[in-house]
């Protein structure tokens, strides 16, 4: 991506954000990291870089919000006892907790959404199945965006003009990132199943 010049290269890093989203696995985050390295210290259009990696994130979060609320319709839809959308999906009851919990905490995830790597397309995806309003969740989508985008640009600068370092620096804090995630999500599952287990004996 180096060697491009001009709008093809902003293009590539509008798609690069964009699909990081639709599909998790795609490296997003290394092609736009790289976006800021080259604005910061190699004289790309900084504001090319940072409108088109903003707008891409925001298509990105736009289309995923879609699929959400596309799956999101699947649970209230009555399909054969043994089909595998049925074998496969949650109970209503279930669902509606999940939904619930979305809807409670939904915005204010949203809103760090850019700052978890790897994890990001799944707070938008559980959004739309939440259905929590689109223009909402495009307004956080936006604030997120916009704010990771700054902390990359600032992180370019402060790190120095060395491409390893930066890209050293992003792995190391993607691991941290995921893996307090992870922690969180683990100590919520245990506190529930332990309330659980103590209304059950309460009984």
């Amino acid at each position: 991506m180096q060697s491009l010049e001009g709008w093809p290269a902003y293009a590539l890093l509008f798609l690069a954000a964009a699909i990081e989203y639709v599909f998790p696995p795609f490296p997003g985050d290394a092609a736009v990291l790289l976006g800021v390295f080259l604005a910061v210290w190699r004289g790309w259009n900084c504001a090319a870089v940072f409108v088109s990696t903003l707008l891409g994130a925001v298509f990105g979060a736009a289309a995923t919000w879609q699929i959400g609320r596309w799956l999101g319709g699947l649970e209230e839809k009555d399909f054969p006892a043994g089909s595998l959308i049925a074998r496969v999906r949650p109970s209503r009851e279930g669902f509606h907790r999940f939904t619930a919990l979305v809807a409670k905490y939904g915005p204010a995830v949203i809103a760090v959404n850019r700052f978890f790597p790897g994890l990001r397309a799944f707070f938008i995806l559980a959004a739309g199945m939440a259905r929590i309003p689109f223009g909402k969740t495009i307004f956080y989508a936006s604030v997120s965006a916009f704010a990771w985008n700054s902390v990359l640009f600032l992180a370019g600068r402060a790190l120095g003009d060395n491409w390893d370092v930066l890209h050293a620096f992003f792995r190391t804090y993607t691991f941290v990132a995921v893996g307090a995630v992870c922690v969180i999500i683990a100590v919520f599952v245990v506190v529930v199943l332990v309330r659980r287990t103590n209304t059950r004996d309460g009984n």
